[in-house]
């Protein structure tokens, strides 16, 4: 039996959009084609598309489709779904099909597919080629019961028009929810030809709109001044403190009411604009996140809600600030009790996040995504214990053994054996703590970037020292993942240990934690710590302050640009030919604005500069590792890592400098993905360095 594939077709002008016609013989290509054609002209239209391919046509002629297309549609072919459930569905990738796709998706869990510039079926499977860093053939599992969804790129397909061919023409009888019929903008307004004059009618016509404008998509207009005035100036990388762990009695976020009144702000003040779906790596490798969605998932529990939480007889539910009830049928009432967390926002959709911000860093208007996922992710944890099963022993290591293995933490300071690393208690007045952290000291490809930053700290006769075995886990994996508890636990240990050799700049007292009290002996004075991991620099940079732990955190891309700076080291200039390129590590790029001194580094050492990517600084790629997901399996669409990767190799650098061991770990992973270890290799920039400093050293004694 042939495939049935569904091309909703849009309307432009009461004509079919020429994207759409494109689409809907892209369909009769791949098995039997069916249209679904909305809107006041649909019934004129339907009769035309049989030669375009289609061979039978869904018609709902109904004016609402005309003034607001999604939630309409959303409804209508939720219904057609659960009859038909066609094999595939089609739609052209405009910014009203997009927004549709994606609601789709949250709602039944398609599979949503993006970019498809083209696809063909293969059995059981779908081959879809995308151009993510090149033409790329996605291997697609349909669904066993249910439908996948695939939005194609624009003229990916040529118009095919059979004259005279007919399709078969079905006319929909489908009650919308109450919430969709109310997306009408208004009623017309039939003026007599006497009557008020126009400038009653422009007075009825402003009121109108000032009606229409509170329960509309353009309330934005109003809110986001106001979103942007009280825009967060805490630190980028900082997530919200979960105070009073011991006593309270939730943990995040699983219902409106528990966010803040300004993450509330943010669902008024979204424009609905979609640049977040286009920039996030989730979005882009086929994962069922979309940023925006996300957003207007919260708002739409707000308003779905909103007679519960504002009371059903108080003022504000009798003068319609709460909103209309839509509990008319059974279907309605199963709808209007959705809950907020695994229903209206799916839990795949936040387990995809890698927390890199590219959301938050596009959006124009200030509103912040990856703290409200977060805050629903520790409702799962540690509420629920509903997190990947992967995560288990990441927290169990975490809290036994204090790394993210299964490995006793007495060995951290093994890789250090014969380099002549003194620790800190061998050494308390060190001007220089290098926090390895737990990649660095147990992670055999990292331990080799560790054995770099401290040979080039011995190099500039640095007085430096490690903690070893005093040192634990930042915590952050166990943050970015919804485990506030454990952060917490691991973050006060450290600072107990950092304090007590005096490294705390500041006594914070601002939410009740005070310093450590320091170890006899040893002077309080600011002192700088550098770690060669993103994700320990922000956190101990931005997130200890929160614990009373202020501290001088540098990461060591910026230390050497330092010290190249002041002269403490010298490399020979051109050293390395190879065609460079580098990746902008999220953690110490858009959370933390680290973007030049790494390039300054990278400049002196290479004789050709840096090839850069096609995304870098502010607009980079992520590699996949942040929010946890390093730890996680990734089983969703195509791979970060090897997105990221892809978009490296056609730079045609022959090494990709990175500043991160997670990145390294993804892209050591990700080139076996794509097998390109013979065409490019990762490197850290402090391995690099090293290796400049032993030519020189060698070049120095040769003389």
């Amino acid at each position: 039996m042939a495939n049935t594939i569904w091309v909703l077709v849009e309307l432009e002008q009461g004509q079919p959009a020429r994207s759409s016609l494109e689409v809907l013989g892209k369909a009769a290509q791949l098995g039997r084609a069916e249209a679904i054609v909305l809107g006041s002209a649909a019934a004129t239209v339907a009769p035309t598309l049989g030669e375009y391919g289609a061979d039978k046509v869904y018609v709902h002629a109904d004016a609402i489709y005309d003034q607001y297309l999604t939630l309409p549609a959303v409804d209508t072919i939720s219904e057609l779904l659960k009859q038909h459930q066609p094999r595939l569905l089609m739609l052209a990738y405009t910014y009203e099909l997009r927004d549709l796709a994606a609601r789709l998706n949250v709602r039944h869990n398609m599979g949503l597919i993006t970019d498809a510039a083209d696809l063909h079926f293969e059995g059981e499977t779908l081959q879809v080629t995308v151009p993510w860093g090149g033409q790329n053939v996605v291997t697609v599992t349909l669904p066993s019961a249910g439908t996948g969804i695939v939005l194609t790129l624009p003229k990916a397909f040529a118009v095919e028009h059979h004259a005279g061919k007919a399709a078969e023409i079905e006319t929909l009888n489908i009650t919308l929810r109450a919430e969709a019929q109310k997306m009408k903008i208004v009623d017309r307004i039939e003026l007599p030809i006497e009557g008020p004059s126009l400038e009653d009618a422009s007075v009825i016509v402003v009121f109108a709109f000032l009606s229409y404008l509170p329960r509309s998509k353009h309330l934005h207009l109003m809110a986001t001044p106001f979103n942007v005035f009280f825009e967060n100036y805490a630190p980028k990388g900082a997530l919200p403190l979960m105070e009073n762990l011991e006593e309270r009695e939730d943990y995040g976020v699983s219902k409106p009411e528990q966010f803040t009144w300004k993450q509330l702000l943010d669902g008024y003040a979204c424009t609905e604009c979609g640049r977040y779906n286009i920039v996030c790596p989730a979005s882009n490798t086929g994962k069922p996140l979309f940023p925006k969605e996300i957003i207007l998932g919260v708002k739409e529990a707000l308003f779905v809600q909103s007679r519960e939480i504002l009371g059903e007889n108080t003022l504000w539910s009798k003068i319609g600030v709460a909103g209309l009830p839509a509990d008319e049928t059974a279907e309605e009432k199963k709808a209007h009790h959705e809950p907020m967390v695994g229903g209206i926002i799916s839990t795949d959709a936040l387990w995809a996040c890698t927390t890199c911000q590219a959301c938050m860093e596009i959006c124009p208007v200030a509103i912040e995504h990856v703290p409200k996922i977060v805050d629903m992710r520790r409702h799962l944890v540690m509420e629920e214990s509903d997190f990947p099963q992967e995560v288990t022993s990441l927290f169990n290591n975490i809290e036994r053994n204090f790394n993210p293995w299964e490995i006793n933490n007495d060995t951290r300071a093994a890789w250090a054996s014969g380099l002549g690393v003194p620790l800190m208690s061998e050494n308390p007045d060190a001007e220089v703590l290098y926090w390895v952290g737990c990649m660095g000291s147990f992670d055999q490809r990292n331990k080799q970037v560790a054995t770099a930053v401290a040979k080039i700290l011995k190099a500039a006769e640095v007085n430096f020292a490690i903690l070893g075995p005093e040192e634990w886990c930042t915590g952050d994996p166990a943050r970015r993942i919804g485990n506030e508890y454990l952060w917490q636990m691991m973050a006060q240990q450290n600072i107990e240990t950092l304090n007590s050799y005096g490294f705390n700049t500041t006594v914070d007292h601002s939410n009740g934690h005070a310093s450590a009290s320091a170890v006899a002996g040893v002077a309080m004075k600011p002192r700088t710590i550098i770690t060669a991991c993103p994700h320990c620099f922000n956190t101990i940079k931005n997130e200890y302050p929160q614990l009373g732990g202020t501290y001088e955190v540098v990461h060591h891309t910026v230390f050497i640009d330092r010290l190249l700076a002041e002269e403490k080291i010298a490399l020979p200039s051109g050293f390395d030919r190879r065609k460079l390129t580098y990746h902008d590590p999220c953690y110490i790029g858009r959370y933390n604005d680290v973007y030049d001194e790494p390039r300054r580094v990278l400049t002196v050492l290479s004789s050709n500069g840096v090839t850069e990517m096609r995304r870098n600084r502010n607009k980079s790629f992520c590699c996949g590792g942040g929010g946890g997901r390093a730890w996680m399996e990734e089983k969703i669409g195509k791979r970060v890592n090897q997105a990221r990767i892809s978009e490296a190799l056609d730079t045609g650098a022959e090494v990709l400098a990175a500043a991160s061991p997670f990145c390294i770990t993804m892209f050591d992973d990700g080139i076996k993905g794509v097998e390109a270890e013979d065409k490019m290799q990762i490197e850290d920039i402090a391995e690099i360095v090293a290796q400049a400093i032993e030519v020189q050293k060698a070049h120095v004694q040769k003389s």
